[in-house]
């Protein structure tokens, strides 16, 4: 690893988003977290190593993970529609599951309550030859799972802007209450998502804070 034991190298999270459905599931995680957790120690010991909690935000679960709990902090997504240090991993204002990785990454599982928008999807900002884009004139973009792909994945070149159900007004109450809620209870935040590619507040915190938190 060529940037693993640099000093700003602070942290190393594996997998995000992560769903289970069955105990199997959750013991194969396990072990994965474990064999990477040692990988990390290895090649970047400054580093701590985060791990997503698979929307199961209770001790029960996690504490058997590691014998030791030095550099690890647990990733809690919290969304609005649903023993270890835990971080905020994600600014998100999830208020309908429109978005493809919501109920299930290209599965959409339970059908949004609301009728979502799309918009053009995003094109690579890499240089050529990596910025290779997709067919966009595919009907539905694979690969996918068995929910409602039709509705939540990228169809003909369109992704998946949330839903109209909330004003911008109402959105921009709920990010307040979302921020003022993690000021008092974390200590810190984290975000995958600071700049999002669809350059929306809901999604992207940069963009947040510069319409509607930053003049509070």
């Amino acid at each position: 690893m060529e940037w693993g034991a640099h000093s700003q190298f602070a942290g190393f999270e594996p997998a995000s988003g992560v769903i289970v459905t069955s105990n199997q599931d959750i013991a194969i995680l396990k072990d994965f977290y474990r064999q990477v957790r040692a990988m990390t120690q290895r090649y970047a010991p400054q580093a701590t190593f985060v791990f997503h909690d698979a929307g199961l935000f209770d001790g029960q679960t996690w504490n058997d993970l590691f014998m030791d709990t030095q550099k690890v902090a647990l990733d809690h997504h919290y969304e609005q529609i649903r023993g270890h240090q835990w971080m905020g991993g994600e600014w998100a204002l999830a208020a309908d599951t429109c978005k493809q990785w919501i109920e299930g990454f290209n599965d959409g599982y339970t059908p949004p309550p609301s009728k979502c928008i799309y918009t053009d999807c995003p094109k690579s900002y890499l240089p050529a030859p990596w910025n290779v884009d997709f067919d966009r004139t595919q009907a539905v973009v694979g690969p996918y799972g068995s929910g409602w792909p039709s509705i939540t994945n990228i169809n003909n070149g369109q992704c998946v802007y949330d839903s109209t159900f909330f004003t911008t007004n109402q959105t921009q109450t709920l990010a307040e209450c979302t921020m003022n809620q993690l000021t008092m209870h974390t200590g810190a935040a984290f975000y995958n998502n600071f700049k999002a590619e669809m350059d929306q507040p809901r999604w992207d915190y940069a963009k947040a804070w510069k319409l509607w938190l930053s003049k509070k």
